[in-house]
């Protein structure tokens, strides 16, 4: 049974996620396809990266939606073809 005292919040917008301590992490697709494992770790390149959450509504705003957002640019490829992935805060 579900605990009912706890307070739903509607995470809609990249303002709420902010105020809720949440983070956003994306993957590169282009990237992940280019990593190869018969090079060594230092060589690889990584397919992860961490959102600048503030960065991002700084440019696109607070009421701008998380759900169905436009993609964010890879830092290291520039390609488009990116995941996000919210993390919930640590407790």
């Amino acid at each position: 049974m579900p605990d009912v005292t706890q307070k739903r919040v509607a995470l809609n917008s990249l303002g709420m996620l902010l105020v809720g301590g949440y983070a956003l992490w994306s993957s590169c697709q282009d990237c992940a396809e280019a990593y190869r494992k018969d090079l060594p770790p230092g060589l690889r390149r990584r397919a992860e990266f961490k959102l600048d959450l503030r960065a991002l509504i700084a440019r696109r705003g607070p009421d701008s939606p998380f759900v169905g957002m436009a993609p964010v640019p890879c830092p290291g490829c520039g390609g488009r073809r990116t995941s996000i992935f919210m993390i919930p805060p640590s407790k």
